[in-house]
């Protein structure tokens, strides 16, 4: 669903199975089919939601229409490589908050409603870098990343690297993103 919709290599994450905010998922890697035979075969009745047997919400289509066509006529085993690419992005995603937390120290200057980082900073990484850079003070400063566009964030990211182009004000996610000629500025718009 999160591919259809657009989403990057953090997207494609989904829902992790450990957040790091103490809830747990502990029967993300197992299909329904699974847990319902061992339900059985250990005399445990289960809940079904029955919001999970309406069609109308796509993901419940995925789940009952395409996956199952998917894998009989293309890879049978297409669900467990979506679940390892989910396992494969979780942990890249959490590779580069870490790494762009590295980066950002020493450099991010935060305040109350937001921060900067100074644009020479931002310019001598490479482009993919600079990306989940911005990503990360985004997420930072406003707490998620759910209204963040891809457009939107490369735009910002080219004003900051151009070193002929400046001020500039642009509406990023939930935040203002202002370029002056020597930082790339951050606040919330809630707090304007």
């Amino acid at each position: 669903l999160r591919l259809l919709r657009g989403a990057g290599p953090e997207g494609l994450a989904g829902v992790l199975a450990d957040r790091g905010d103490g809830i747990i998922r502990p029967l993300l890697g197992f299909r329904r089919a699974e847990l319902r035979a061992w339900l059985q075969a250990v005399g445990q009745g289960w809940r079904e939601d029955v919001t999970n047997l309406s069609r109308e919400p796509l993901r419940n289509r995925i789940r009952q229409e395409w996956l199952p066509r998917l894998e009989a006529e293309f890879n049978p085993a297409l669900t467990p490589q979506l679940a390892r690419l989910a396992e494969i992005s979780g942990e890249e995603a959490r590779f580069w908050a870490a790494y762009c937390d590295g980066l950002l120290a020493g450099h991010w200057q935060a305040s109350p409603s937001g921060g900067r980082l100074p644009r020479a900073r931002l310019r001598e990484l490479p482009v993919a870098v600079q990306r989940r850079l911005l990503r990360r003070i985004v997420q930072r400063v406003q707490g998620d990343v759910r209204q963040l566009d891809f457009r939107s964030l490369e735009e910002v990211r080219q004003w900051a690297a151009d070193e002929r182009r400046h001020p500039r004000r642009r509406r990023l996610a939930g935040l203002v993103c202002r370029i002056t000629a020597g930082n790339v500025e951050f606040e919330r718009a809630d707090r304007l």
